[in-house]
C-alpha cells in the first residue's frame, strides 16, 4: 500500500495553481461580448466541472453570446443528469434513452436528496445563480459561493 504523497501550500502557491487551473478554461470565453463578473465566473465554473468542449458547444455559451443571461442560467440546469449503461435501481428513478440509462441528480430518493449524484445539482444551482448576472461585485460573490458550498 503506498501513502499519498501530501504537501502544505501556501495561499500564495494556491493562488498560483488556481491562476494556471483557471487561464487553460479562459478559452471558454473567446467569442463571448463582455459579461457581469458573476456571469463570468459561472460560466468558469460550469467549464471546470462539464469540460472545455462541453461547455463550448452548449445551449449556456450559445445563450450567453446572445447577452440571454436569463436563458443561460435555465439552461445550466439541464446539465443535471449522469449516464450509465446499467443502471442501479436502488438509487432512484433512472429514465432509458439512446441506449443508455440516464438519472436525474435533482431528484430525491426515499425523502431525501439521493447519495448517487445530487452533489452535482447543487452545483448546477450554484452557477445558474451566478449565470444570471446579478452579483456586483468580488465580496458578494465569494460570499455566495462560500455559503453555498456548506
Amino acid at each position: 500500500m503506498t501513502e499519498a504523497i501530501q504537501k502544505e501550500y501556501t495561499k500564495k502557491e494556491c493562488d498560483v495553481l488556481l491562476d494556471k487551473t483557471l487561464y487553460k478554461y479562459t478559452i471558454v470565453l473567446n467569442n463571448l461580448p463582455v459579461m457581469p463578473v458573476s456571469t463570468t465566473v459561472g460560466f468558469l465554473d460550469f467549464a471546470y466541472n462539464a469540460g472545455i468542449n462541453a461547455a463550448n458547444n452548449s445551449t449556456v455559451k450559445k445563450r450567453l453570446a446572445e447577452g440571454n443571461y436569463v436563458q443561460a442560467s435555465k439552461a445550466v440546469l439541464q446539465w443535471r443528469y449522469v449516464s450509465q449503461k446499467k443502471p442501479d435501481y436502488s438509487k432512484g428513478r433512472w429514465e432509458h434513452r439512446n441506449g443508455k440509462y440516464y438519472y436525474d441528480c435533482s431528484q430525491y430518493h426515499q425523502g431525501k436528496p439521493n447519495k448517487l449524484c445530487y452533489g452535482l445539482y447543487t452545483r448546477r444551482l450554484m452557477e445558474s445563480e451566478l449565470l444570471a448576472g446579478t452579483m456586483t461585485n468580488k465580496e458578494e460573490i465569494q460570499s455566495y459561493i462560500h455559503r453555498f458550498g456548506k
